[in-house]
């Protein structure tokens, strides 16, 4: 049920932080609303379909944020293409099965540029509430624990995938109001 957390916190900026609310951030938080219900739906069932529908859900705000930041932070438009690139393909991939194993590195990898441009941002934009930091952080700590569920899954590290809804939603919360 902690998916359905990520419903909470879309909700919330929606809501009762929408002045914060840039128009890409609104395309984010539909997303992650949906993954909210997407994931719930696929740790429920354990169908194929909703697993597509929770990870194209995952990947689909990523790749927006990304390039977000890219245009802000005034990136060539063919860095901006080729990240475009990166993630039609990942989405491509991610429909065959035997991906499966890739979906959690490359997943993560792309997850971790957000820490490098982080540090590229901060020098035109201070982070005056810690909020960037802030999100580093809880991603980073939630990526960590779902990167080692993805590999290690078995009954005792299931708590651990809750943390990981948790995490990713509070981080999330926090990288949008800084970016």
């Amino acid at each position: 049920f902690t998916s359905l957390f990520l419903c909470l916190i879309a909700y919330y900026n929606f809501y009762y932080n929408n002045s914060n609310l840039k128009n890409i951030n609104i395309y984010i938080y539909s997303f992650v609303f949906i993954n909210g219900i997407a994931s719930f739906l696929y740790h429920w069932y354990g169908w194929y379909f909703f697993k597509l529908f929770d990870e194209f859900t995952m990947v689909l705000p990523l790749w927006l944020s990304i390039s977000e930041i890219m245009y802000i932070l005034n990136y060539k438009n063919y860095k901006i293409v080729g990240i475009t690139l990166f993630n039609v393909l990942f989405l491509i991939f991610d429909v065959f099965m035997w991906f499966d194993f890739i979906f959690p590195i490359l997943f993560g990898l792309e997850f971790l540029t957000i820490i490098y441009f982080y540090k590229k941002a901060i020098k035109s934009y201070p982070d005056k509430n810690n909020d960037g930091i802030k999100g580093i952080i809880i991603c980073s700590s939630a990526g960590f624990i779902w990167f080692t569920t993805e590999f290690l899954c078995n009954k005792y590290l299931i708590f651990g995938h809750s943390l990981w809804h948790i995490g990713i939603g509070l981080g999330i919360h926090n990288l949008t109001n800084y970016f």
